[in-house]
């Protein structure tokens, strides 16, 4: 591509995953021409980002949905929401929770990476518990907002999803 060549920048074979640090994904050609139609107008963006949100959560059959930036930005806005829930502090609180009850965000030993910046950035600490399903309850106090799930790889040492959502639910734990 002419612009990376510029940038004296050679592209790059991604043979692992969808990475944000690698430029994410390809965007396919309707997507872009979508993106080309929605920038020839001006919107309530915030009105356009609940609507999305709601159709998307329909599609995948989910509670809520919101679209943000990035994984680490996801990430961010998913554990603050959690911590400060049923709180629901002033928004320009946000990102840095001071003076929150729930302010811990359980991960699994295996899983700890570098998306836990963007845990610690919400003002949560990390709890990290070994890859049982007993250290994982055992884990669980007062003070716990969720417990935050990185999939794939990083899953591979942890006990199966399934029975981790159910130990969660028992506890009233969210998994994010």
């Amino acid at each position: 591509m002419a612009i990376y060549e510029e940038l004296g920048i050679k592209p790059i074979i991604n043979a692992s995953a969808t990475l944000t640090k690698l430029g994410g994904s390809r965007i396919p050609g309707e997507v872009l021409e979508a993106m080309r139609a929605a920038a020839g107008s001006f919107v309530d963006l915030p009105l356009f980002q609940t609507r999305v949100g709601d159709r998307i959560a329909e599609l995948t059959r989910n509670d809520a949905a919101f679209v943000s930036s990035g994984a680490a930005a996801g990430i961010v806005l998913a554990v603050a929401t959690l911590m400060a829930a049923p709180n629901d502090p002033d928004p320009m609180a946000y990102p840095m929770l001071k003076g929150i009850a729930r302010n811990e965000a359980i991960v699994f030993a295996s899983q700890r990476n570098g998306y836990d910046f963007a845990i610690l950035q919400t003002g949560a600490s990390i709890v990290e518990c070994d890859d049982t399903l007993a250290s994982f309850e055992a884990s669980i106090t007062g003070r716990t907002a969720c417990l935050v799930w990185f999939a794939g790889a990083l899953a591979v040492k942890s006990p199966p999803i399934g029975d981790v959502i159910a130990i969660a639910k028992k506890h009233r734990v969210p998994v994010l």
